[in-house]
């Protein structure tokens, strides 16, 4: 997810630079590896079911429940907005709980700083599923398994990187400035002569070295030293300049992000592609979020409308099975069910996908659904990709006069034939038993 709402709530009077970043972050992601065809890439803005998540979530959390997260507290200082913050700034760890829970994500790749989010992601999980129904799905942190990736300090030694305190190494950035970045590395302040003893704690350079440095990388850059622990015991007794493990450490970056650079050059030739990929993203992440609110909506009883659609005329009986006339009225039209000869249902339903869904989904072998009246709203696509959600393996459609569909259960494993846009008029035909021959 390309986080371009969050950044907004810092940004607010600057949305050209959000805009531009779009495109950076995504070159970013790509160029690291990222493949669209197994990854979903989206921008969060164009997810507005992710806002209505938050809205309904702010309900579960308390102002002092905000103020105690160490990751805001934090962000609040280095933000200086102690005496004046924004409200979505103060609110985004539920716009974060949001973020994951829409997709009902299992597991979440953070940096350590990031872990108070999660925690507060699950305790909005928890009391959702508490209040209302088991909906949500409660996360998982996924850490770096070395220690010192979990939370690279920017470049001047201060405790994060961030864009707006200019302290970072940037993948688009290019070789000569990444070098000009890392020799003017923050190191020990103590360390003013290559003979004194040096320190390793708060030391940038060497926090650098622990999270990229590799056993090869000595073969190659530096010989003399045996490993990281070798070079680590040289600069604490003293006698290794600060100059000469920076550019040791400059060897293995050029080395870790040349191919990303590479990469990102490729990218960049066709940008108008990966706008398409982003809005293919989109597109796909907004169907999962939707359907995760629909379930939290369910779950809350404010599903108004979808409750009227399965309760207004369910049970109507018998005289509406022979010639009788049904005609669509503005907001509904009528269908009903039948299985071995009896009927189960009648409903007048406003949103034509979903009574399918619902209705083929309990669908039993051998049994019939029948529509009739003037449809003109199915969309076989949209059918097609929703029928797995409910659980429909088999079906069989049969179109058996232009103003019916049959749609016949048979067992496992069902194709789903043509069927034409829609049909016009009609009423419900006499009940016929198992006639409707394939």
């Amino acid at each position: 997810m390309i986080a371009d709402a969050q950044a907004l709530t810092d940004n607010i009077e600057n949305p050209e630079k959000v805009r531009q970043n779009i495109i950076e972050v995504a070159l970013d992601y790509m160029s690291c590896g990222l493949d669209p065809a197994k990854a979903t890439i989206f921008i969060q803005s164009q997810i507005s079911e992710l806002c209505e998540l938050t809205f309904y979530y702010m309900d579960l959390v308390t102002v002092a429940r905000l103020q105690r997260n160490p990751t805001v507290k934090s962000e609040i200082q280095m933000r200086n907005f102690e005496a004046s913050i924004p409200v979505g700034f103060f609110t985004y760890p539920i716009s974060q709980a949001s973020d994951i829970t829409a997709f009902k994500a299992t597991t979440v790749p953070v940096g350590g700083d990031q872990l108070p989010m999660i925690e507060q992601t699950r305790e909005i999980v928890h009391k959702f599923n508490t209040v209302y129904a088991p909906v949500l799905v409660e996360p998982k942190a996924l850490l770096p398994e070395n220690e010192a990736c979990q939370r690279l300090p920017g470049i001047d030694g201060k405790a994060k990187m961030s864009k707006s305190l200019g302290n970072c190494i940037y993948l688009s950035d290019s070789a000569d400035d990444v070098r000009t970045k890392i020799m003017s590395m923050y190191t020990d302040p103590e360390h003013l002569l290559v003979s004194d003893p040096g320190h390793l704690e708060g030391n940038t350079v060497f926090t650098y070295l622990d999270a990229f440095c590799r056993q090869e990388h000595f073969e190659r850059y530096l010989p003399d030293y045996a490993d990281l622990d070798e070079l680590k015991a040289h600069y604490t007794r003293g006698g290794l300049g600060d100059v000469k493990v920076k550019k040791f450490l400059n060897n293995v970056m050029q080395e870790t992000l040349e191919p990303i650079r590479n990469r990102r050059k490729e990218l960049e030739k066709d940008i108008p592609a990966v706008y398409d990929i982003l809005k293919k993203g989109s597109d796909e992440a907004r169907e999962v979020a939707a359907q995760t609110l629909a379930e939290v909506k369910s779950a809350m009883r404010i599903n108004y409308f979808e409750d009227a659609e399965r309760e207004i005329r369910r049970t109507i009986k018998t005289n509406y099975l022979g010639k009788g006339h049904f005609r669509r009225s503005e907001t509904s039209f009528f269908v009903y069910t039948e299985y071995a000869g009896h009927l189960l249902s009648v409903v007048a339903v406003i949103d034509i996908q979903r009574c399918l869904l619902e209705i083929l989904s309990d669908l039993p072998a051998g049994g019939i659904f029948r529509v009739t009246g003037e449809i003109t709203g199915i969309d076989q696509r949209r059918l097609m990709r929703k029928r797995c959600q409910y659980h429909i393996r088999n079906l069989r459609i049969i179109q058996e006069k232009q103003t019916v569909f049959v749609f016949r259960g048979v067992g496992s494993g069902f194709p789903i034939c043509q069927y034409p846009d829609g049909f016009h008029g009609g009423s419900f035909l006499p009940q016929s038993g198992t006639e409707d021959a394939e």
